[in-house]
């Protein structure tokens, strides 16, 4: 089982103490790099041009190498915290889910608000989830090719039989809220395949393209998507990973910016840059165990919520972003969990047992003990 102790999320404030010291450092390092190896020089047109500011590991912001490199990533994000927003209205109906016969997928901007015409209308948003990959290597032997497949016919059948759902009780399984929450998790559970898609592509245009799908704005401001969702579980256990994430992301630019302009060329392969590579993964580790906490925040939570069958439904999307890793290390662990969050009725989950197998594979049993 990988060493998860060695970078296990417990962010307390001596973690956030290096991490100040670490982008001081930083500071002065890219300073020097900038002068003998000519870092934020022009880049090829194609990718964008980037400027010494963009090379900075210890901004406070994020200086695209090309604003309109992640325009679509961000539409899509916005799209994403419309349909939350619907979601989570008063007046959320059946006539909210819209219909998937009627949307036009050419379309680049959502002929109305309703959550078919934002999925399937947005900036290629439904195209892209289904095309979606899994790029981890430890999800081969899983869904790795077929993951947005997946994920697309979830949204898909989320949207058609939430939008035949008035007969049945809110909040109950087969309800408008439990198909909003199926909508609502699995485009996460896409943005977060993406983002390390995209990081893993190596280029400055796709990195540009990762923080978009963040959802992260530049100045730093948790602006929806899965940062909103690090934050949230940020306020819930006294941890600070989104800013971390945000600060890794700006380094991790710079240190792709070197290598690329190093090399001369428009893209590199990030395993031959170590610090890159290293940045890469912590940052996915690191969003990797938020999405932990957050499916076991939903299984603690189940017994005594007033909304039981919502709370399963959350859970049971989160984990799938979990899975593959889980397969991977403890097949037996994500069996038992996999049997378990597949109950629709709520008083036969073995919530307890759930919890304690997730955080034992992210090794987040104190961390998760600490959360409110």
């Amino acid at each position: 089982m990988r060493n998860l102790v060695l970078e296990r999320l417990v962010v307390d404030r001596l973690v956030l103490e290096r991490l100040v010291l670490e982008r001081m450092r930083w500071a002065a390092l890219v300073a020097a790099a900038m002068v003998l190896t000519g870092c934020g020089g022009d880049s090829d047109p194609a990718e964008g041009p980037t400027n010494n500011a963009s090379c900075s590991a210890a901004s406070d912001s994020y200086q695209p190498f090309d604003a309109a490199n992640y325009a679509n990533q961000i539409a899509r994000v916005d799209a994403y915290n419309a349909i939350k927003k619907t979601r989570k209205s008063g007046s959320f109906s059946a006539a909210d889910f819209g219909d998937l016969n009627a949307v036009d997928g050419a379309n680049k901007t959502p002929s109305d608000n309703t959550l078919a015409a934002l999925y399937v209308e947005t900036a290629s948003l439904a195209e892209k989830v289904a095309g979606r990959k899994d790029d981890h290597a430890y999800a081969v032997s899983y869904n790795a090719g077929s993951a947005g497949a997946y994920l697309d016919e979830l949204i898909r059948s989320a949207i058609t039989q939430g939008a035949a759902a008035d007969a049945v009780t809110r909040n109950a399984v087969g309800s408008i809220d439990w198909h909003g929450q199926r909508i609502d998790k699995g485009l996460q559970h896409f943005f977060y395949l993406s983002v390390f898609h995209e990081m893993l592509l190596g280029a400055r245009k796709n990195w540009d393209e990762a923080f978009g799908y963040y959802g992260r704005d530049a100045d730093g401001d948790p602006s929806g998507g899965i940062s909103a969702t690090v934050a949230s579980r940020d306020d819930n256990c006294g941890l600070g990973i989104d800013d971390i994430i945000f600060a890794k992301l700006i380094e991790a630019k710079c240190e792709l910016d070197k290598a690329l302009t190093a090399a001369g060329t428009d893209s590199v392969d990030p395993t031959t840059v170590p610090a890159l590579d290293k940045l890469i993964k912590q940052i996915d580790l690191q969003l990797l165990t938020v999405f932990a906490l957050s499916a076991a925040r939903e299984f603690r939570d189940l017994p005594t919520s007033d909304k039981p069958s919502i709370k399963l439904i959350e859970g049971r999307v989160f984990f799938g972003i979990l899975e593959p890793f889980m397969i991977e290390n403890n097949s037996a662990d994500a069996a038992f969990v996999r049997a378990e969050v597949d109950k629709d009725v709520p008083s036969e989950v073995d919530t307890a047992a759930i919890v304690t197998k997730i955080t034992a594979a992210f090794g987040l049993e104190q961390t998760f003990a600490d959360c409110n």
